[in-house]
């Protein structure tokens, strides 16, 4: 069922190719007024750090293969980029302190078709040496491989246990499927054609809630 509103209806499908921060360099592009996102980021690393703390080490990194991890909703600002930098440079400190060789590290950025992939690669540090260990000793240099995955996340964009971590944040509001029970005029959780959930009762609430999560 397309999401429809008073003045619009528009199909999952060419929602996904319609979504997207503004691009670029310029001074209305997402890269230049993320510095919200980017405070947010920072108050809840702890919070990451306690995630990551639980992440098995004995993953594909043990069978020689690398580490990898994919940010789902990386838009076309260095926020992706840092929190990608903070995941793998905390796991790397875990194998470390667990006297295990750190493996290498890829990460994959991850959006829907229509994000500025080309801005975001273009603001990555460039790769440092030839050892795992000269990358993570370089300051100001990647010390991971990189990729984009272009892609809605409602649908699968990885070979099955291929990823050793997933990172997504401030993805609420960026939604690019509807919630059924959230266009069924029938459910407490109709919200009234909206696409947004400002005002909207807590049943919406929890519906897109869920829609992140699973």
């Amino acid at each position: 069922m397309a999401p429809s509103g008073d003045n619009v209806v528009v199909s999952s499908q060419n929602l996904e190719r319609l979504l997207s921060m503004k691009g670029g360099k310029g001074e209305a592009s997402y890269a230049n007024n993320c510095q919200a996102q980017a405070r947010h980021a920072r108050s809840m690393v702890h919070l990451l750090e306690e995630t990551l703390d639980r992440v098995h080490l004995n993953s594909t990194a043990a069978a020689g293969g690398a580490f990898v991890v994919a940010d789902l909703g990386c838009s076309s600002g260095t926020n992706t980029i840092h929190n990608v930098e903070a995941i793998i440079k905390h796991m790397a400190k875990r194998f470390e302190a667990a006297d295990r060789e750190p493996p290498e590290f890829s990460a994959f950025f991850s959006d829907l078709p229509s994000n500025d992939f080309n801005t975001l690669f273009q603001l990555l540090p460039l790769l440092a040496g030839d050892s795992m260990e000269e990358r993570l000793a370089a300051n100001g240099h990647r010390c991971y491989f990189a990729a984009a995955v272009p892609g809605s996340f409602y649908r699968r964009l990885f070979p099955a246990r291929s990823i050793d971590v997933f990172y997504s944040a401030f993805s609420l509001h960026w939604l690019s499927q509807v919630p059924d029970t959230v266009l069924d005029k029938r459910s407490t959780a109709y919200n009234k054609g909206r696409v947004f959930i400002h005002g909207a009762n807590e049943s919406t609430a929890r519906a897109y809630k869920k829609a992140v999560s699973d």
